[in-house]
């Protein structure tokens, strides 16, 4: 499932003190960020995916400043939208909040 950050779920669930624009995830009640959510996402599709969780190994300031890196560069590498893409009802079935 997923919820914007800006939603009033989200600000429930993390609170007023978490203010970030990173990736966030909240899993069995705990939440994490940036490279830590990146990876635990990654672990939990399972599969192919679940490999890259061994990248945890590697020390936080170090995945994050990877992580930081990409977040920076990935309109320039993947490019940008214009728009929101709207989503059909399957995938909007899957947002809370």
């Amino acid at each position: 499932m997923f919820c914007a950050l800006q939603s009033t779920l989200a600000n429930k669930i993390l609170g007023s003190h978490y203010t970030t624009d990173s990736f966030v995830l909240w899993h069995q009640g705990h939440v994490y960020f940036k490279s830590t959510a990146a990876l635990l996402t990654l672990k939990i599709l399972g599969g192919f995916w679940a490999m890259f969780y061994v990248l945890m190994l590697v020390p936080a300031p170090i995945r994050h400043g990877v992580y930081n890196f990409i977040a920076r560069n990935r309109y320039k590498w993947f490019g940008k939208f214009d728009a929101c893409k709207i989503p059909d009802s399957l995938t909007k079935a899957r947002f809370i909040g």
